[in-house]
């Protein structure tokens, strides 16, 4: 956001994008704009980011270090600013969870006592601290393996509770059993009244070469994770991933 400042008033510029460039003019004048990141054709529509320009009197009080030095007036239009942009409705009291791999939890192997064990202390200590969630993502080696991961980035074994990977190959859907291990914790989290979230992305080739003939459901589209493709390489069915658009 850029801030502008008159003798008792200032005005707050910015856009509804986190890429920006400000490129200042002579009189005080200034350009703010960011690049689309994406293929435009030349003289086709192209719909801007909303851009936000508003008005305050500056209260000559600076935000205390280690904050930056604005005014007041600059800090709370910009939280009315942020809060005008937020799709979601406002909550009456935070959401407290706690994101399991700050603990490293990927490490945790819960298919093993020890391992599981691990894991409930964890469960405890977020109890304790009234945290309402964990983000739960730790190795499961009774159901999925790194080596069988198709995503770039190497966090497949971990997906829905571990069972991403079978969920992908086809092997597993949700409301079938689940194995002892991965059970044994979520009955914990019920214990402890914690709930588990899932991590989850949507853009793996799932069910990819499990239809009759090897064919794929029309979700699965051409298409590359990163340079290194690790899907080409372990689905050996030509770079896929799947398509947010298709039916």
């Amino acid at each position: 956001a850029l801030f502008a400042r008159w003798s008792t008033t200032g005005a707050l510029i910015t856009a509804r994008n986190p890429f920006l460039t400000a490129t200042p003019h002579g009189g005080g004048g200034v350009t703010l704009s960011y690049e689309p990141m994406m293929p435009v054709a030349p003289a086709a529509p192209f719909s801007a980011d909303r851009a936000h320009i508003g008005l305050h009197l500056l209260t000559q009080r600076k935000m205390a270090p280690p904050a930056q030095p604005l005014d007041e007036a600059e800090h709370a239009a910009m939280q009315r600013c942020v809060r005008a942009a937020i799709a979601a409705p406002q909550r009456a009291s935070s959401v407290k969870i706690n994101v399991g791999w700050c603990e490293n939890d990927f490490q945790i192997d819960i298919s093993t006592a020890a391992g599981r064990a691990e894991y409930k202390r964890i469960i405890d200590r977020a109890a304790s601290l009234g945290i309402e969630s964990i983000l739960f993502a730790p190795r499961n080696s009774d159901v999925s393996s790194i080596g069988n991961g198709t995503d770039a980035w190497g966090w497949e074994q971990v997906l829905w509770f571990g069972m991403g990977e079978r969920l992908r190959m086809g092997l597993w859907a949700p409301g079938d059993p689940l194995p002892a291990s991965l059970t044994e914790m979520l009955d914990y989290f019920r214990l402890r009244g914690v709930r588990p979230v899932a991590y989850v992305y949507p853009i793996l080739a799932f069910l990819a070469g499990t239809l009759p003939g090897g064919a794929s459901p029309p979700w699965v589209v051409h298409g590359t994770y990163s340079s290194s493709d690790l899907a080409t390489k372990r689905l050996r069915l030509g770079p896929m991933r799947a398509g947010l658009a298709a039916p």
